[in-house]
C-alpha cells in the first residue's frame, strides 16, 4: 500500500530505494546533482552576544542572516540550512558565478551591518536527502565548501573557492 507524505504526493513501495519526506525542491529518493555549494558564517557572534546581549545580538545576525537568504533566493540560489549564524545555499544556474556574486554581496551586507562573514564555496556533485524531516544537502562538495570557510576564520571578510 503506498503511503502518503506532505503535500499529499503518493510514495512509491519500499522496494523501490529509500524514501523521504517530499519537499517542493526534492525527489522522494536522494538524488545527486552537480551544483555549488556556499556557506556563509558570520564572524564573532560569541563576542557581539557578550557585548551587545543576546536580544540586540540575536536581532543583528537575525536581519544579517534573512538578508543572506533572500540575497542566495534573488540570486537563484535554493537554502538549504542554517544552524543560527551561518546559511548553506546551493546554485545549480551558472553555479560557481551565482554563488560567487553572492558570497561577494553578503559580504557588503554584513559590512554595511557592522558584522563581517567567513565564506567558502564549491562547486561538484551534491546529494540531496531529507534528514532528519528537513531537505539536507551532503558530500564532498559540501564537505569542501565547509572546509574553505573555515580557513577564513581569523580573517573575516575573505572568501574562499574551489572547483
Amino acid at each position: 500500500m503506498a503511503e502518503h507524505s506532505e503535500g499529499g504526493d503518493q510514495r512509491p513501495p519500499a522496494e523501490a530505494g529509500p524514501l523521504v519526506v517530499v519537499s517542493p525542491q526534492f525527489s522522494l529518493h536522494s538524488e545527486t546533482r552537480r551544483c555549488a555549494v556556499l556557506i556563509v558564517d558570520i564572524a564573532g557572534t560569541v563576542g557581539l552576544r557578550s557585548q551587545c546581549g543576546d536580544a540586540a545580538a540575536g536581532r543583528r545576525i537575525r536581519a544579517a542572516i534573512e538578508a543572506i537568504i533572500a540575497t542566495a533566493q534573488h540570486h537563484g540560489g535554493e537554502f538549504i540550512k542554517s544552524y543560527g549564524d551561518d546559511v548553506m545555499a546551493i546554485f545549480e544556474r551558472e553555479p560557481l558565478p551565482s554563488a560567487g556574486r553572492v558570497a561577494v554581496l553578503a559580504q557588503q551586507q554584513a559590512e554595511a551591518a557592522g558584522l563581517q562573514l567567513y565564506a567558502g564555496l564549491h562547486a561538484g556533485e551534491v546529494e540531496f536527502r531529507q534528514t532528519m524531516g528537513h531537505p539536507d544537502a551532503l558530500g564532498l562538495t559540501v564537505n569542501f565548501a565547509a572546509r574553505l570557510h573555515k580557513l577564513t576564520e581569523g580573517v573575516p571578510g575573505r572568501i574562499f573557492l574551489a572547483e
